[in-house]
């Protein structure tokens, strides 16, 4: 089935660096980060989900990473009012994706499985992961040229300046990402996610 082509397709490709496709990057993934500055109310973190909602782009998350900040409590309203959005989708970690997270833990000899399944999520769709700038297993990744990373003050400019290219909703323009130390970097975007953080390991979230 699809799942399994995935898997086979991600097993020979395990080890390669991300090739940016600025023309075809039609959404976001969100990592831990980008919901708990969502619940402190951060101004980037708000009007982010909201250009998102505003221009119907398609948001992907990990359960895993549902399960790492979701507490429950009031001042959590952001993260649930996200959570049921029509365009955020939440994926499961399922026995295959569970595999190829093992893999890519096993390249940059990490263990957190969230940050891995987040990095995983945005290898499939060929999308930039929204992250905060904390040192983790999801900084390796971005600094090893795994995965695309972009802070939440980024990401919020490559949506503010989506365009339809060839008649295909939600498509960058061309050239608009460059690489640079493994993270990708649109030009008229502030603030990218630094990939030094990611040489100084992994820890816990």
């Amino acid at each position: 089935g699809p799942e399994a082509q995935s898997v086979c397709r991600h097993e020979v490709a395990i080890r390669s660096p991300v090739r940016p496709k600025g023309a075809r990057m039609t959404g976001l993934i969100l990592d831990a980060g980008a919901f708990i500055a969502l619940e402190r109310r951060k101004p980037a973190a708000v009007a982010l989900l909201d250009r998102a909602r505003a221009r119907a782009v398609p948001l992907v998350t990990s359960a895993a990473v549902v399960g790492q900040v979701w507490r429950g409590h009031r001042a959590q309203a952001p993260i649930a009012i996200a959570l049921r959005g029509p365009h955020l989708t939440v994926v499961g970690l399922s026995p295959a994706h569970g595999r190829l997270v093992g893999q890519m833990l096993g390249v940059t000899g990490g263990t957190d499985v969230v940050d891995a399944h987040v990095a995983l999520l945005a290898r499939e769709r060929e999308w930039a992961v929204v992250t905060s700038d904390r040192p983790g297993q999801l900084q390796v990744f971005i600094a090893s040229g795994l995965v695309l990373g972009l802070s939440l003050g980024f990401a919020w400019g490559w949506l503010n300046r989506r365009r339809h290219h060839n008649g295909e909703p939600g498509a960058a323009r061309p050239g608009n990402v460059v690489r640079s130390g493994g993270v990708a970097r649109h030009r008229y975007a502030p603030n990218p996610v630094g990939a030094e953080q990611g040489r100084t390991g992994s820890h816990g979230h």
